[in-house]
């Protein structure tokens, strides 16, 4: 990774006529310093990355169909996509009630996890309704969000989070690791540069 790291940086810094002009290979060779920059971070941390089981959570993206990928409005009021699991099917089906009861029980883990007060977590709630046009229920479900996809995706437990998911999860069907991943990407992007240095 530190070659490619290096290589783009020389790029990126380099007096080459073409990448100083063509913006867009300065964004590519910038891409693959930052490709080589992750895989570096990714090689430090090792063992480290799988602190916590996200195998029940990684088990659910890749058993998800298509079908399994939903829209729904059930989590904090407006459409998110994720996958059915049992919390979306809770939240689907649960009354008004329980819907803010949970969403307190959210708001007041955000507190926790921000160290906001409960005056700084109103006024935000309140700028939010203001700037983006949130309805009162809107608002108050807008801690559900991030509580309960943190639950899924780095507690590891999709049993009582959300799992947020565009349709791709239904269609992947590799899953390389993060050193073959990222030395994907610098290769597509040194065949990309080469294209168009032609």
């Amino acid at each position: 990774w530190s070659i490619a790291a290096e290589y783009a940086q020389l790029r990126v810094d380099g007096e080459s006529f073409w990448i100083r002009r063509d913006p867009s290979r300065q964004s590519a060779w910038q891409l693959v310093g930052a490709a080589a920059a992750l895989g570096q971070a990714v090689l430090v941390a090792g063992d480290t990355l799988g602190a916590k089981d996200h195998a029940a959570a990684l088990a659910r993206y890749l058993d998800a169909e298509v079908a399994d990928v939903i829209v729904s409005e059930a989590l904090d009021g407006l459409p998110q996509r994720m996958i059915r699991n049992e919390l979306s099917q809770r939240l689907e089906s649960a009354g008004g009630l329980e819907k803010l009861v949970m969403a307190i029980q959210n708001a007041l883990a955000l507190r926790r996890e921000t160290g906001a007060t409960i005056s700084e977590l109103l006024r935000s709630a309140f700028a939010m309704r203001r700037n983006q046009k949130l309805s009162n229920a809107q608002m108050i479900l807008a801690a559900n969000a991030p509580i309960l996809a943190r639950i899924a995706m780095n507690d590891g437990d999709p049993v009582r989070g959300y799992l947020p998911s565009g349709t791709v999860a239904g269609v992947i069907d590799d899953r390389p690791t993060c050193e073959v991943l990222v030395a994907r990407i610098v290769a597509e992007a040194e065949e990309t540069l080469k294209r168009l240095c032609r």
